[in-house]
């Protein structure tokens, strides 16, 4: 019978090993010595083998699906933030009224509160595209950080 010591031989062994045994009989006790002949031992190396090749290549390509999705995914994200940005930017060269709403509020034409309420909108719309525009330049450094 195999004791705790087989597990401590190599199993890739081509060549027969020997192990002791303590053999204990209600009449005799005594050592035994065996022998092992590794036969089938090795039998499916070759199959596990090309399995493992398998994996490795099937893991590789699978990595360099993610790499390459993980950068198509950024690129994209660049190119909707810098389009986000380019259109605050057009908006606020057109829309820019802060000068008509002081000359309506110096001429009486609103009150101070509308004022206020304009002036506060306008300012939500600049702070929305410096926002957008911070957000495509970390991005555009993410998807630059790989040329250096």
């Amino acid at each position: 019978m195999p004791s705790a010591f087989l597990r401590l031989l190599p199993k890739n062994s081509l060549l027969p090993y020997q192990y002791p045994v303590f053999v204990y009989k209600i009449i005799e006790v005594g050592v035994t010595f065996g022998i092992s002949i590794p036969l089938w031992e090795n039998k499916n190396r070759v199959k596990q083998a090309k399995v493992a090749s398998k994996a490795a290549v099937t893991r590789q390509e699978d990595s360099w699906q993610q790499f390459y999705n993980h950068f198509r995914n950024l690129y994209e994200r660049t190119n909707r933030l810098k389009t986000i940005a380019d259109n605050y930017k057009q908006s606020l060269a057109v829309l820019t009224n802060t000068d008509l709403l002081k000359k309506a509020l110096d001429a009486g034409e609103i009150s101070v509160l509308e004022y206020v309420v304009e002036i506060g909108l306008y300012y939500e719309v600049v702070n929305n595209a410096l926002e957008a525009e911070r957000d495509y330049r970390k991005a555009r450094a993410e998807l630059e950080e790989w040329e250096l």
